[in-house]
């Protein structure tokens, strides 16, 4: 008898805990990399997690996002100033603290947002991956190239933190896309029309442009960048591409590749001695307000949200001002420098910074407004037939930055830029 009742015990127990096994499912289930929330897997008294969504990258990377994003941070500025123009309300954070001169152009709801460092480039100084997980992002945005080995580095950020990463095109040509894939995303088709829009007019208007220009009078261009103007970005770089894109020629070809940039010597320079020359501000070796505009008096209601108001020079900074012409790098009154025609007759122009570089550092939105300033900068007299470029100016930072720009404004940042 007691054998009998000990058999049935023995099967009630396995029974139930079959049954327990079926209606109890735990984040073990889950990928190790993998946070329970991302995977749907529940624990405690929950009884499911919200429904996932499928979502193809720009790489062609799957992954399964929240039906509702709420929180994004960025592996670089490319990415933030994106979302910025996008969806600012969605900013967890910056790849990088924002200067006291930029935040007058920036909305005051995100001008002080946390910053989360950055994975590449001259950001590349540390992540607090710890902290970045405790920010709890629905997902993590890299913007830029979308090669082999971005994605597998972007699967690498995505083991260690278990959060998604989303690898998105950075090319200029890429960035309409890009905008209306995240905008399906995030609910924000309109908005993200608007933007690719706008891309896709700056791009074939810069196409026409350039096939306007007759090849005689086609100019020779140099980036100058770095403490020593002598670190350039070769053809065909992200960081190139709108001057080329609006007809320049570009001096920096057959060194390094087409990533980043590449060191040149004085003697290149005196060999190519280009017809003008495009200095970049060097926040290492130049004050950081260089090319930059720090104080505008407009205010406005631009996209929906509150520009906010600037009324003077930003707090804290030490400024130009910002009537006056940006100064040269110093770098450019020596005698090597001074034997380039470019810079004896005066064609060196600086490239604006308000609120972020207008050619690509970093190579965001930003740049598709350097496309009209290249073209104002290399053909003034052919870019004023086709268009105003301060009418221009202020239409991309209403659009764009979420602020109305003064025309008083816009003067300012350009005449600063003016050759000298």
């Amino acid at each position: 008898m007691k054998t009998i009742f000990r058999k049935i015990w023995t099967i009630a127990v396995i029974g139930m805990a079959a049954v327990l096994g079926k209606s109890a499912p735990t984040a073990a289930s889950a990928p190790a990399d993998t946070p329970a929330a991302a995977t749907g897997a529940v624990t405690g008294d929950a009884i499911s997690a919200p429904a996932l969504r499928p979502y193809t990258d720009g790489s062609g990377r799957p992954h399964r996002l929240p039906q509702k994003i709420s929180r994004i941070i960025s592996t670089s500025p490319v990415g933030d100033i994106l979302l910025y123009a996008l969806a600012p309300d969605l900013m967890a954070g910056w790849c990088s603290p924002r200067h006291t001169s930029e935040k007058p152009f920036l909305l005051p709801e995100v001008r002080d947002l946390p910053a989360f460092g950055g994975w590449f480039g001259q950001n590349a100084a540390g992540v607090a991956r710890e902290r970045l997980i405790a920010a709890r992002p629905d997902f993590v945005l890299s913007v830029g190239y979308t090669t082999a080995a971005a994605g597998e580095q972007s699967d690498r950020l995505q083991r260690q933190t278990g959060i998604p990463v989303l690898l998105e095109g950075g090319r200029l040509e890429e960035f309409p896309a890009t905008l209306e894939r995240l905008g399906a995303l995030l609910g924000r088709e309109k908005r993200a029309g608007e933007l690719a829009a706008y891309c896709r007019a700056a791009l074939a208007d810069a196409r026409a442009f350039a096939a306007a220009v007759p090849p005689e009078r086609r100019r020779r261009v140099y980036c100058a960048e770095g403490p020593r103007g002598l670190l350039a970005a070769p053809v065909g770089s992200l960081h190139s591409e709108p001057l080329e894109l609006c007809g320049g020629i570009n001096v920096v070809r057959g060194i390094g590749t087409a990533r980043g940039r590449v060191e040149v010597s004085s003697d290149n320079l005196l060999l190519w001695q280009p017809d003008v020359i495009i200095a970049f501000p060097d926040f290492t070796g130049e004050k950081r307000t260089a090319g930059r505009a720090t104080s505008d008096t407009s205010s406005s209601r631009a996209t929906g949200v509150h520009a906010g108001t600037a009324t003077g020079a930003a707090t804290g900074t030490s400024s130009p001002n910002p009537t006056s012409r940006s100064p040269l790098p110093t770098y450019m009154q020596t005698a090597a420098w001074r034997g380039l025609r470019a810079v004896r007759e005066k064609r060196v122009f600086v490239v604006p910074t308000t609120p972020f570089n207008w050619l690509g550092r970093p190579p965001s939105l930003n740049r598709f407004l350097g496309l009209k300033w290249g073209a104002w900068a290399l053909y003034p007299d052919l870019a004023a037939a086709r268009f105003d470029i301060n009418a221009e100016t202020r239409r991309f930072f209403k659009l764009f930055y979420h602020h109305d720009l003064s025309a008083a404004g816009a003067a300012a940042i350009l005449d600063a830029s003016r050759a000298r």
